[in-house]
């Protein structure tokens, strides 16, 4: 993909309200989103240091909002994926 967002954010909406967000996933527990990505069969990304998004949360039932949108301003494209975790 040669338009990919270089900087990628992702947000999670509840209604109005704001539950998490995250630019960078290297600055979480690499290894605990690691283990979630093997449990939920998602693909590795392909540098624990890259800059790409990723949340891990546990959520009760009902409907959600994920908005992507670039850090640095920039556009391109997101590919936005989301897994059950058993």
């Amino acid at each position: 993909m040669t338009d990919a967002v270089t900087r990628p954010v992702v947000t999670l909406y509840s209604g109005a309200t704001v539950i998490a967000s995250n630019s960078d996933w290297s600055l979480n527990n690499v290894q605990q989103l690691t283990t979630a990505f093997d449990l939920a069969g998602a693909f590795h990304f392909a540098s624990p240091t890259s800059r790409d998004a990723a949340l891990e949360i546990a959520l009760l039932p009902g409907a959600y909002t994920l908005q992507a949108t670039s850090l640095d301003g920039g556009s391109g494209t997101v590919l936005a994926e989301a897994y059950e975790v058993p």
